[in-house]
């Protein structure tokens, strides 16, 4: 019994480790990240045509004439 090593037992629970509640905020954080995404393209796009409009471009002047 003293040369040999007792083989270590690491408790593992059968069910699944990650129960529905984690899964939900999973998926609600994921929604969060893409609609943050979305809606900050969306804004960004929107403020850049608002701005275009606001600032025309004008036509270059030709100095040597």
């Amino acid at each position: 019994m003293r040369g040999q090593r007792l083989p270590y037992v690491i408790p593992i629970k059968l069910e699944s480790s990650i129960n529905m509640e984690s899964w939900i905020l999973v998926f609600l954080l994921m929604i969060i990240i893409l609609s943050r995404f979305l809606l900050g393209s969306c804004v960004s796009a929107y403020i850049d045509y608002k701005l275009s409009k606001r600032f025309p471009n004008r036509p270059k002047k030709d100095w040597n004439d």
